[in-house]
């Protein structure tokens, strides 16, 4: 959407003034929160990047000595690694979901066709 126009569900673009200047003072409050609250975010995401540093490095030598010693290409490596890690994430969700949720989702993986699944 752009700066100067506002949008609401049903309503057609409404041409945004600027000159809503009461509106724009009751959420500057809000907006600074969300951004404190986001600032605190990226802290904690460079800090948790920081400490997987290592770890990641690891899971680089991993890669490059099963590749060494099996002559299994990197991203056949990569490929099943994300698979299966895609695999444990959803088992995890299906664990979390209402059970007839988790039924409607596996009827409807069922039915789509081989092509549109994404592995």
């Amino acid at each position: 959407m752009s700066e100067t126009m506002q949008e609401t569900a049903n309503e057609e673009p409404i041409p945004f003034t600027g000159k809503n200047e009461a509106v724009s003072d009751e959420i500057v409050p809000f907006i600074e929160r969300v951004e404190e609250a986001q600032s605190r975010i990226d802290d904690i995401i460079a800090e948790a990047k920081e400490k997987c540093a290592p770890m990641r490095d690891e899971i680089k030598d991993i890669k490059l000595d099963c590749h060494e010693a099996t002559n299994v290409a990197r991203a056949a490596m990569n490929h099943v690694v994300s698979k299966r890690r895609a695999a444990a994430r959803m088992a995890t969700k299906e664990g979390r979901m209402a059970p007839d949720h988790l039924k409607v989702a596996l009827e409807i993986l069922a039915a789509m066709p081989e092509e549109n699944d994404p592995f």
